[in-house]
């Protein structure tokens, strides 16, 4: 039987700016055994609004000042969905993310624990240094690590763009969650996190829980992922807390 999968996300109105683009793309997965479930954490009942006239599977949370909260509860919300409900993966899809429509099935021939997509940001995303080029949100290590030793920041690095330009998968240290696809297994023992005392966001710290559960994490270079950043109306210094 194939494997069941949850794809969703926080969503909220900050991304109105890509509305259709993201529902189109949602709507036109072609895996079978799929179903769609969305978190709203927006502050205002104006996106719950649209998302009813798609018929897109969601629910809405109260809003919450701090950012970083609220992603952690819009994607707890989706791993208690996925534990509870017999799924087998949970695809994370950032609403800024358009992947390729055959993404899952790609993505389950590799029988990985957790995988990701590529995709690229702006090198001055979290600052308000002028935009210089993209970088793909993965990072790396030339050693060979195994899962007990400590990783500090000096061990790793941000993999080149001219690296993500071969097929094949790699196993990476980090990466950004907008594209991830994680196993039920992974989520049974390890819940999205942040810790208030570091500025990182949650996949920052899933990954590290993750090395430290010994799962390791795999980018399918060959899946390239559209990021709908050029319009995007703000930048994540504007809202961080």
């Amino acid at each position: 039987m194939n494997p069941k999968v949850l794809v969703g996300s926080p969503v909220s109105d900050l991304y109105d700016y890509c509305f259709d683009e993201f529902v189109q793309s949602r709507k036109s997965l072609a895996y079978k055994n799929h179903d769609l479930f969305f978190i709203d954490n927006s502050k205002s009942n104006y996106f719950s609004e649209r998302l009813k006239k798609t018929n897109l599977p969601f629910a809405k949370i109260e809003y919450l000042k701090n950012a970083r909260e609220r992603m952690i509860k819009s994607r707890n919300l989706i791993r208690k969905k996925v534990l509870e409900e017999g799924y087998d993966y949970f695809l994370n899809l950032d609403q800024d993310i358009i992947p390729p429509n055959d993404i899952i099935e790609r993505f389950l021939q590799h029988k990985k624990k957790i995988l990701t997509g590529v995709y690229f940001v702006y090198n001055n995303q979290y600052s308000s240094r002028q935009a210089d080029y993209l970088i793909p949100t993965l990072w790396i290590s030339d050693n060979n690590f195994s899962n007990k030793d400590i990783i500090d920041g000096a061990s790793i690095r941000l993999m080149h763009p001219k690296e993500t330009e071969q097929d094949g998968i790699v196993k990476v240290i980090s990466c950004g969650s907008g594209c991830l696809f994680i196993h039920r297994e992974v989520l049974e023992k390890i819940e999205f996190r942040y810790d208030p005392f570091f500025p990182y966001f949650d996949d920052n710290w899933f990954c590290r829980d993750a090395f430290y559960n010994d799962f390791k994490i795999f980018a399918d270079l060959s899946i390239k992922c559209k990021h709908l950043i050029n319009d995007k109306p703000w930048r994540w210094t504007d809202i961080k807390k």
